[in-house]
């Protein structure tokens, strides 16, 4: 903990991204080319309150985990979530064609942004 004066930006404001860990609790044989695929893409077209939305330009990274202990695949990502627009893992997996409910998320880590500096929690 640090102590924060009352004059500083909120914490809202100051995120810019967050990191992911997905896991998918049912095989997905071609996962890895679905991955690859995404990497490749200009635009990554999702719908939004009823509305086309382009994911890509939010997602910063993405890579294919190794299989974990349980046999299950896994996918590291990271997210712009900035005040004016973000994106939810949520919808990367439904964008690459699975359903969400398939997937458990975690949420690895916050990163900020404060007086030119980018700082990861």
């Amino acid at each position: 903990l640090f102590q924060v004066a009352l004059n500083e930006p909120s914490l809202q404001s100051l995120l810019k991204a967050s990191e992911y860990q997905i896991t998918f609790i049912e095989t997905i044989p071609d996962l890895p080319e679905r991955i690859e695929g995404i990497i490749k893409s200009q635009h990554l077209i999702i719908q939004r309150k009823g509305r086309n939305f382009d994911l890509r330009p939010l997602l910063l990274s993405i890579e294919l985990l190794p299989i974990d202990s349980h046999r299950l695949q896994r996918v590291h990502t990271l997210l712009q979530t900035d005040t004016s627009t973000h994106a939810r893992p949520d919808e990367l997996v439904h964008a690459i064609g699975i359903q969400p409910e398939k997937a458990l998320f975690h949420r690895l880590k916050l990163h900020f942004f404060t007086k030119d500096i980018l700082i990861g929690h």
